[in-house]
C-alpha cells in the first residue's frame, strides 16, 4: 500500500471523478429548489499528496502511518547492503526509540508495585529482628557535620532503639572543654515532615553514615561491640556486616599485582603482631582509601580483638585491695579461717584443699570480699596440676596483721575491674588467616 506523508491514506469522494458538482445556490425560503453546476476547471476540492518512498527511509526516522509516529530503529543486512550501493550511507547504529505514554505509565506503576513489595518485606523483616533482639538498642559514636570548629570537637553517642524505631542523643563530657554533656536529644522518633529523615532505613546504618536529625548532621565514627555482633549474626539484612563478603574483599585488595600477604604485613604493621585498635583502624582506611569501608574495618577490629576484661593489674596491688577490704571491714578472724580448711582437709595433703570447698569456707566465715575479688583470689593460688588451692599461702596473702601492706588509693571495684585503656588488634592471627583463606570464588 502507498502511503501518503500527511498520514491520511483514504482519498475524498469523488476524488476520481473527471467533473465534479458546485453547490452554487442554497435552498432558500422562497423557492425549494437548489442550484448545481459542473467544475470543468476542476476549481473544486483537490488533494496533492506526497508519499514516502528509499529516501525518506533511515535509521532514527519519523514516519507517520495511520496517524501513528513510527520510528525505525534498526534494519536488517539486505537493506544496509541496499543503502550502502545506492546512497553511500556507512553508518547504521540503532537508536533508543523515546517512551511512549504508556510505557511511562507502566513504569510508574512498577515502581509502586516495587516499593510496596519491599515495604511490606521490610515490615517482616523487622518484625522477626525485633523479636530477635529482644529490646536491642544500637549504639554508635558520631560526630557533628559542621562549619562551627566548636561543634566539630564534640563528642555524641547515637542509640537507636530497634524496637521502637526511635533515636536518643547523648553527649559526651570532654575534660578542660566546658561542654556540660548529657542528652543532646531525647528518645523520640524521626519526625516523618523532614525530607531528609523519610529517607532512613534501618539496614543502612553502619560506620561512616550520616544521619539528618532535627536540622542536624551527624557521621557515625564508631560502634558497640554488642551492636556489631547482632549486625554481624544477621548478613542477609545488614549486608555491610557480611563477614564471607568482607573476607573476600579483604582477600582481593591485599593481593593485588606485584603484592601479598607478607608484603603487606610488612609495609602496614612491620610484622607486628599486635596494634593499638585505632592504628590498626588507621592503617587499613589509609591503605584502601575507599576501597574498604569504615565499618568493614570495625568488623575486622572486632573478629581480631584481643580479648580483656580488665585492665592487668600487679600482685603487690592486688594484695594491697585486699587486705584493705578487709580491714575496713574490721576481719580479724585469720586463725580460725585457717582451722576451718585445716578441718575441711581430707585428704591431708599440707595446706591444699578442693576449690569449692575453699570457697564455701570463705562464704561460712564470713570473708567481706566481693565475689568477683573471691574468685580472683582462688584462681591466684590454684596449682595448675592438680586444681587444688594453697590455702595457707591464701591465708598469709590475707593476712593484713602478720603481713601488712600500704593502703591503695581508691575503690577496690574501680582498680581491679578498670578497662583497658588501650584495645589491640591480634594481626598475627588476621594474617595467618589471610594466608590459608580461599576466596567463596573460587572454591
Amino acid at each position: 500500500m502507498v502511503q501518503a506523508k500527511n498520514g491520511k491514506f483514504l482519498k475524498p469522494i469523488g476524488y476520481d471523478e473527471e467533473k465534479q458538482l458546485l453547490k452554487v445556490m442554497g435552498k432558500s425560503i422562497d423557492t425549494k429548489y437548489q442550484w448545481y453546476a459542473l467544475d470543468s476547471q476542476h476549481a473544486g476540492y483537490s488533494v496533492e499528496n506526497t508519499y514516502y518512498n528509499a529516501s525518506d527511509l533511515y535509521i532514527g526516522a519519523q514516519l507517520f502511518i495511520y496517524n501513528r509516529l513510527i520510528i525505525l530503529t534498526e534494519c536488517d543486512e539486505f537493506t544496509k547492503n541496499y543503502y550502502k550501493n545506492v546512497y553511500g550511507l556507512k553508518s547504521f547504529a540503532s537508536v533508543v526509540p523515546p517512551k511512549t505514554k504508556r510505557q511511562k505509565l507502566e513504569e510508574e506503576l512498577n515502581k509502586i508495585r516495587n516499593a510496596t513489595l519491599i515495604k511490606s518485606r521490610d515490615q517482616n523483616v523487622l518484625k522477626r529482628l525485633r523479636s530477635e533482639a529482644d529490646n536491642h538498642v544500637f549504639i554508635f559514636k558520631a560526630k557533628m557535620v559542621s562549619n562551627d570548629p566548636i561543634n566539630l570537637s564534640r563528642h555524641f553517642l547515637l542509640k537507636y532503639f530497634f524496637n521502637s524505631n526511635t533515636f536518643g542523643i547523648y553527649e559526651i563530657t570532654e575534660p578542660n572543654s566546658g561542654v556540660i554533656g548529657g542528652e543532646f536529644r531525647s528518645k523520640r522518633s524521626i519526625s516523618i515532615f523532614d525530607e531528609n529523615e523519610k529517607s532512613f532505613i534501618y539496614s543502612e546504618i553502619a560506620v561512616g553514615s550520616k544521619l539528618f536529625i532535627d536540622d542536624f548532621q551527624f557521621v557515625l565514627t564508631d560502634v558497640d561491640d554488642k551492636t556489631l555482633k547482632f549486625m554481624m549474626a544477621h548478613p542477609k539484612e545488614f549486608y555491610h556486616s557480611n563477614v564471607e563478603m568482607l573476607n573476600n574483599q579483604l582477600y582481593d585488595l591485599i593481593n593485588t599485582e606485584g603484592s601479598n600477604i607478607n608484603k603487606f604485613y610488612d609495609k602496614c604493621f612491620q610484622n607486628r603482631p599486635l596494634v593499638p585498635r585505632e592504628i590498626f583502624r588507621q592503617v587499613l582506611h589509609d591503605e584502601f582509601k575507599n576501597e574498604l569501608s569504615q565499618h568493614a574495618i570495625a568488623v575486622f577490629a572486632l573478629i581480631y580483638k584481643k580479648v580483656e576484661r580488665f585492665k592487668e593489674v600487679t600482685d603487690e596491688m592486688f594484695q594491697r585491695v585486699v587486705q584493705n577490704e578487709l580491714r575496713r571491714a574490721f576481719f580479724r578472724n585469720f586463725d580460725c579461717l585457717d582451722i576451718a580448711m585445716k578441718q575441711r582437709n581430707i585428704h591431708q595433703i599440707n595446706g591444699v584443699l578442693d576449690h569449692d570447698e575453699t570457697l564455701k569456707i570463705l562464704k561460712t566465715n564470713r570473708v567481706p570480699l566481693l565475689p568477683e575479688i573471691q574468685n580472683r583470689l582462688l584462681t591466684k593460688f590454684t596449682d595448675l596440676e592438680n586444681g587444688k588451692v594453697k590455702f595457707k599461702d591464701m591465708i598469709d596473702f590475707m593476712d593484713y596483721l602478720k603481713n601488712p601492706t600500704e593502703t591503695p588509693k581508691g575503690v577496690a571495684r574501680e582498680i581491679l575491674m578498670a578497662k583497658p585503656e588501650t584495645v589491640y588488634i591480634q594481626v598475627g592471627k588476621l594474617v595467618d588467616f589471610m594466608q590459608s583463606f580461599k576466596p567463596t570464588y573460587e572454591q
